[in-house]
């Protein structure tokens, strides 16, 4: 018979740690390098820098903020995916805390006027179904039985906004 003890190695654990996570991240659409131990919970985004050759009296009396139209477009498609990708962020994590979301939450952006049209009364709409949500800014033991604990960062839906007390 043979022993896991010599088999099974934190070398191993960390590897197989990293394959599965590339596996959910990849199917849950996330970019992932392997290679890292950081991947969760922020991603870097890395930015090109575009400019053009400038003689030295341009480099001198130019202003740093470019009227490049080309700079300047890609500048606001950056902050287009920026956006895009922490709404699809906020998305998964809603997704992930309440299955019942999962049918209600819509992950294509749509940008047509119609749909800015019911912004308003789509807001209003969730704000009387009574899904209110507060994240947890602090960890909190409970002392009483009839307290709640938390930890930091969790997800608090809140049913009833009386005090007993």
């Amino acid at each position: 018979m043979t022993s896991f003890e010599f088999t099974i190695t934190e070398h191993l654990i960390n590897e197989l740690r990293k394959k599965h996570q590339a596996i959910l991240m990849a199917d849950q659409g996330m970019i992932v390098n392997t290679a890292t131990d950081t991947n969760l919970p922020k991603q870097n985004v890395q930015r090109r820098k575009l400019t053009r050759s400038k003689s030295i009296i341009q480099q001198i009396f130019h202003s740093k903020e470019g009227d490049d139209p080309k700079l300047k477009n890609v500048r606001q498609t950056e902050i287009l995916v920026d956006l895009k990708d922490s709404v699809l962020q906020i998305c998964r994590y809603f997704i992930s805390c309440d299955e019942k979301m999962e049918m209600n939450i819509s992950t294509k952006a749509d940008y047509s006027p119609e749909s800015h049209a019911h912004d308003i009364d789509n807001f209003l709409a969730g704000r009387r179904e009574g899904h209110k949500r507060a994240r947890a800014l602090l960890d909190f033991a409970r002392q009483d039985e009839d307290e709640l604990g938390f930890r930091k960062n969790d997800l608090i839906t809140i049913i009833c906004e009386k005090d007993e007390h």
